[in-house]
C-alpha cells in the first residue's frame, strides 16, 4: 500500500472549486464543502469514521487584536487496516464580534487537517496560480486524452509536435497532472513516431 494513497488521491482540486481571496497578498482558496464532499466520498459521512474533536477553544490577545486559539484533533480511518488515526491541529483565527468568528475558525481547522493528508495540495503548492496547470485540467479528469494523444504522435506526429509533448509531458509529469507510465507511453510514442520521421 502506498503511503501516498490518499495524498495522490485528493491532491487535484477543481478550478470550479476555488476562488480569489484579496487578502494577505491574495491567494486562492478552497470550497469547504468541496472537502467536505471528498472527505465523505472517501471515508463516509462526516463524524462517523472521520471528523474533528475540540480539545479547546481560548480567546488570546486584547481587543482589537483578538484572536481565537483553537485546539482540535482530527481522526480518521486508516487507508491499511481501518483502524482509527488521529493528529493534533493548531489554528488561530482572527475574532470578530458578529463575524461567525468560531464557526470560521473550526471550517479553517479542519481545511487545514485535511490539507496535512494531501487534499487539494495543488492548491497549497500554488499550482492554481500556474495558467498552464490550470489548463491541464481535463487530462486530470480523464488521463485517456493523453493516451488518445500519443496515439495520434505515433501515426502522425511533427518534429515540432513531438518537442511540444516532451516539453508539456515534463511540466504535466512535475505538477502532477500525469503519472510516470502515463508519461512513459507518451515518451514511446514520441520515439516510434521520431524513428519514422528519420527513416
Amino acid at each position: 500500500m502506498s503511503n501516498l494513497k490518499i495524498w495522490d488521491n485528493e491532491k487535484h482540486t477543481p478550478k470550479d472549486q476555488t476562488n480569489k481571496v484579496n487578502r494577505r497578498g491574495g491567494f486562492t482558496a478552497v470550497n469547504h464543502q468541496y472537502q467536505l464532499l471528498r472527505g465523505t466520498m472517501l471515508w463516509g459521512p462526516y463524524g462517523e469514521a472521520w471528523g474533528m474533536d475540540i480539545i479547546s477553544m481560548q480567546m488570546v490577545g486584547e481587543a482589537p487584536q483578538t484572536s481565537l486559539l483553537l485546539h482540535c484533533r482530527f481522526y480518521y480511518p486508516s487507508p491499511t487496516d481501518g483502524e482509527r488515526c488521529e493528529f493534533e491541529v493548531l489554528n488561530d483565527w482572527p475574532f470578530k464580534m458578529g463575524d461567525d468568528s468560531a464557526k470560521k475558525a473550526l471550517t479553517n481547522t479542519r481545511s487545514k487537517a485535511l490539507s496535512m493528508l494531501g487534499f487539494s495540495a495543488d492548491v497549497y503548492h500554488g499550482h492554481h496560480d500556474n495558467s498552464e496547470y490550470l489548463r491541464d485540467e481535463p487530462m486530470r479528469n480523464d488521463p485517456s486524452l493523453v493516451l488518445k494523444r500519443a496515439d495520434q504522435i505515433a501515426t502522425s506526429g511533427s518534429a515540432d509536435e513531438i518537442k511540444r509533448a516532451r516539453d508539456w509531458a515534463k511540466k504535466a509529469l512535475h505538477n502532477g497532472t500525469i503519472d510516470a507510465s502515463v508519461a512513459e507511453i507518451l515518451e514511446s510514442a514520441c520515439i516510434t513516431r521520431q524513428a519514422a520521421l528519420s527513416s
